[in-house]
């Protein structure tokens, strides 16, 4: 049987007692209460509001007013008691607005206001169930002053309305036991204390803190910018937000989930805390920090510790100055603002790296970094590649050493005038960059202190036939660089005048003569831009020539065959589509008009030896240089273009495409195509061959497809008349990048192998667009040493 009490005169509501302090005394069992208990407008009763001295279950109906100086309601005993507030209100003064002071369970559904010092407060070793749609508030100061305080027991709180702490930064303790938070279309104002214990809590739509407390919590904060708080922790933490599986904290945390979270919080110890891709606040607190924000606009804090590091790992290029304290364009890691940060650690791409006024730290580890320490001692580590360090004043003001060899070196820069750049430790740092006095117009100035001479030569090619002509070509000279610097290359020893060099190419500069010298030795010199040189001593082969007087033919309008014999043969088919085979000897052909069949051997598709001259003039022509090495231009038109003829070996051969939709196929041997103008097909055959492309490229009109590349034995060259913004020489590695778009804005070359498409693009992450000039085979291990400007 229910008691009922609504009127406030006593008299007329069931038989009750009140205890001295004026609280309404309940036994067990259930009451509906609907009246307003209060002494004054102001305090409330002085006491306890409510006490329930035997298990209650007790309902506020709408309208119920509860008003107290301590305790609003009070269950004294140990059992499972009930709340339901619908629509009442609870309030207390000073002390707790609903109190289970004796343990045990307390069940509370709330659709109305409670309101105290502390809201719902479970004592001992009972558990608490809230299922909030209505008002919970704390308006205490103190940090146990919550508007929810759970027990020892496991507790569970589901919330679609209002829990909030007006003057105590946490709103919900839940203390231990495994307890549940579920948060639903709910708010909390204040943190939520999970507490001892293995937890579970799932955030609303709202901002939410949790703070997990000792054991294995799973957090997941749903909507909303939520946070993990572990400034409780007694130890180091490490947190990394782009991990949804349980991972392992540290300090007195042990292992956690946490999913839909976007803010860290840290102790006071060396914690490490990592973003993911969402916009991240991070913050360290006490201790020397290490942050990593990741992708996306992230706010790192390093804390009141001095020695706080952020780390930027990838293999996107990274600017960050720690001298700024709005938000700044990292690069690839989005916008991120910086307080109190110490040291900074680059990644895998060409970083930009700013100190503060204070002993940085400075990390570069891969790529081609450039770091600029500002005031202070600061130590610099370039990691990998060739690093530079800037200094903002003159050469002449600093101290420091030239030609430091060896690599992992340590040495000092001083600057010499007080108060500006400090006293800097540089390891792996390669150059260094004066900036002079800005009040003039001096230019910078750039310093190797430690720079590798180059350390091979070779020759593609290392003989000529006897009977070469001035500017023939023999072969390509290529040569590496430790520190891989674009190299210029001269003859310290041309052979009398025998040979000159154009670019990498070796041409020949006069006469040969095999009977009087079957080899001439020349020598190589190669050069960095720093002065670093290395020679080599290359034997060039003369090979001997049978000569035979020439014949000289010229065609007619109509269609002609026209055949040579032993010697170095010279023919002109004019118009009409001509049939042209020179034999043996160094022949030169010209198809003229008409769509030509131009052969440097015999008609019978024989290997007649000679080092011919084809041009297949205007028209779709068909050209076969055959054996020996071959010059073969297909000039206007669709062209077919072969250095041998097509059965049996070729020599080195060089074939130009001309315009139009040509294919060359080069043979054995070491060839050099040119596909020129228009979409064309080149196919290298064995041999090492080199693709040089010498026109702009049009993504629509010039896209060559190389269909046989092999990264261990060819090279694409490029001309710098139509690839303008890459520095001549083998390519930059920092130039170089596979993919389907640019990283950083030292990107020129791009290798996309998944589609075995190259793109050019003159600004890297500029604002010009990458342009497609080739195609090669898909998923090749192509590297920057693959490509070659002159």
């Amino acid at each position: 049987m229910a008691d009922y009490y609504f009127d406030p005169d006593p008299a007329n509501n069931p038989p009750a007692d009140y205890d001295t302090d004026g609280a309404l005394k309940l036994t067990a069992g259930t009451a509906i209460i609907g009246l307003t208990l209060t002494r004054d407008a102001n305090g409330g009763i002085p006491g306890v509001g409510i006490r329930a001295l035997g298990i209650q279950d007790i309902t506020l109906i709408s309208g119920a007013t509860i008003r107290s100086q301590s305790t609003g309601i009070e269950f004294a005993a140990q059992g499972t008691n009930r709340l339901f507030n619908s629509n009442g209100f609870i309030w207390s003064l000073s002390g707790s607005a609903v109190r289970f002071s004796q343990g045990g369970e307390g069940i509370i559904s709330n659709q109305g206001a409670i309101q105290g010092r502390t809201g719902i407060e479970m004592t001992g070793t009972g558990g608490l169930q809230v299922f909030n749609s209505g008002v919970i508030t704390a308006t205490g100061t103190e940090t146990e002053d919550n508007a929810i305080r759970g027990g020892k027991g496991s507790d569970r709180v589901v919330n679609t309305g209002i829990i909030r702490s007006v003057n105590s930064d946490v709103a919900i303790d839940l203390d231990e036991g495994d307890d549940i938070y579920e948060g639903g279309g709910g708010s909390v104002i204040g943190k939520v204390l999970l507490g001892k214990g293995n937890d579970t809590a799932y955030g609303g739509s709202g901002d939410e803190t949790f703070s997990g407390g000792q054991g294995n919590d799973y957090i997941h904060g749903g909507a909303g910018i939520d946070t993990v708080d572990y400034s409780d922790a007694t130890g180091s933490v490490t947190v990394d937000l782009r991990q949804s599986v349980e991972q392992s904290i540290g300090g007195n945390h042990d292992r956690d989930t946490l999913i839909s979270i976007e803010n860290v919080i840290g102790g006071d110890h060396n914690d490490r805390l990592i973003g993911n891709d969402d916009d991240n606040y991070l913050q360290g607190g006490k201790g020397d920090d290490t942050l990593e924000g990741g992708a996306g606009n992230d706010t790192l804090d390093g804390g009141e510790g001095d020695k706080d590091w952020v780390r930027y790992t990838g293999t996107a290029a990274v600017t960050v100055n720690l001298g700024l304290t709005h938000a700044q364009d990292t690069g690839g890691y989005g916008k991120d603002t910086l307080y109190e940060i110490e040291h900074v650690e680059g990644g895998g791409g060409s970083d930009t790296i700013t100190g503060n006024d204070k002993a940085n730290e400075l990390i570069g580890n891969g790529g081609n970094d450039t770091f600029q320490g500002g005031k202070g001692d600061d130590t610099i580590d370039g990691g990998q590649g060739n690093d530079m360090a800037v200094f903002s004043g003159k050469r002449e003001e600093y101290e420091f050493p030239i030609n430091v060899d060896g690599d992992n070196v340590e040495f000092t820069v001083k600057d010499l005038v007080a108060d500006r750049d400090g006293t800097d430790k540089l390891k792996n740092v390669r150059f260094l960059k004066f900036l002079g006095d800005p009040n003039t117009s001096d230019d910078d100035v750039i310093i190797a202190v430690r720079n590798q001479n180059p350390s091979s030569i070779t020759l593609s090619t290392s003989s000529v036939r006897e009977d070469a002509t001035s500017e023939s070509h023999i072969g390509y000279i290529n040569g590496s660089d430790p520190d891989e610097d674009s190299l210029t290359y001269s003859l310290s020893n041309d052979a009398g005048g025998r040979f000159k060099l154009n670019g990498t190419q070796l041409l020949v500069n006069g006469a040969f003569d095999y009977e009087s010298a079957t080899s001439h030795e020349i020598v190589v010199r190669a050069v960095d831009k720093w002065g670093g040189e290395f020679f080599k001593t290359i034997t060039v082969n003369v090979t001997n020539v049978i000569e035979y007087t020439p014949i000289v033919r010229t065609g007619t309008a109509a269609s002609d065959r026209l055949t040579g014999e032993s010697g170095n043969d010279w023919f002109s088919g004019l118009g009409g589509n001509d049939s042209l085979y020179g034999s043996n000897g160094n022949d030169s052909l010209y198809g003229g008009d008409g769509d030509d069949l131009v052969v440097g051997g015999d008609s019978d598709g024989d290997e007649a030896n000679g080092n011919d001259l084809l041009d297949g003039g205007n028209g779709n022509d068909r050209l076969y240089g055959c054996a020996g090495n071959d010059t073969v231009y297909g000039g206007e038109g669709n062209d077919v273009v072969v250095g041998g003829n097509g059965d049996l070996p070729s020599g080195d051969d060089l074939l130009y495409g001309g315009n139009g939709a040509d294919t060359l196929y080069g043979g054995d041997g070491s060839d050099v195509l040119y596909g020129g103008n228009g979409n064309d097909m080149l196919n290298g055959g064995s041999g090492r061959d080199t693709f040089v492309f010498d026109m702009r490229p049009n993504a629509r009109t010039n896209i060559d497809n190389i269909t046989d590349f092999s990264p261990a034995d060819d090279t694409i060259h490029l001309a710098r008349s139509a690839f303008n913004k890459i520095s001549k020489g083998t390519l930059a590695k920092k130039a170089f990048v596979v993919g389907n778009k640019v990283k950083d804005r030292d990107d020129r070359i791009i290798y996309d192998k998944k589609s075995g498409a190259l793109f050019y693009d003159p600004d890297g992450t500029g604002k010009a667009k990458a342009v497609q000039f080739a195609m090669i085979q898909k998923n090749l291990a192509l590297t920057h040493k693959d490509f070659f400007i002159f």
